[in-house]
């Protein structure tokens, strides 16, 4: 995932199945318990395939072994608006929900990236001490340690019950 996923690794997800050619994997879906919907039991968090490697019904495969082995409760998943149009969601079996908000992350210049996971204000108090202020708010803090908020695109959710 960190070398053929847009998005990177992502978080650890504790259910990881990959399709194998000759010893070589080829293709991962990794999935999680669903972390923000409760109508769905797990979340669809990565796909990927080798780069430059087609897999051929790849996604398909992996998805219905998570599906044999676990049986969920419906599974939820998300399209970065910014790199796909969710149309393997929709050959999957995958219905359209809707588009979220945009999200945003913290660059400072081209050696910091942080995600706004990592910058809820009240963890800035251990990380940036000497730019924290109680008074202030999380932006504000940010600002100060030399860091800009830039949004995406939001994503597409997309449910299979």
């Amino acid at each position: 995932l960190a070398n053929n996923h847009i998005q990177g690794s992502g978080s650890i997800t504790p259910i990881n199945i990959g399709l194998k050619n000759g010893g070589e994997l080829v293709a991962v879906m990794t999935f999680s318990k669903s972390r923000f919907r409760n109508d769905c039991e797990y979340e669809l968090v990565r796909y990927c395939s080798k780069l430059n490697t087609t897999v051929v019904g790849g996604a398909s495969k992996l998805l219905n072994a998570f599906i044999s082995k676990y049986t969920p409760k419906g599974l939820v998943s998300y399209s970065d608006k910014r790199w796909s149009m969710g149309n393997l969601y929709t050959k999957l079996g995958f219905e359209f929900s809707h588009t979220s908000n945009p999200n945003y992350v913290y660059h400072k210049g081209t050696s910091s990236t942080l995600s706004r996971y990592q910058c809820q204000k009240h963890l800035l108090k251990t990380q940036f001490p000497e730019h924290y202020s109680g008074n202030l708010t999380e932006l504000e803090i940010m600002e100060k340690a030399g860091y800009f908020r830039v949004f995406d695109c939001g994503s597409d959710v997309w449910i299979l019950k």
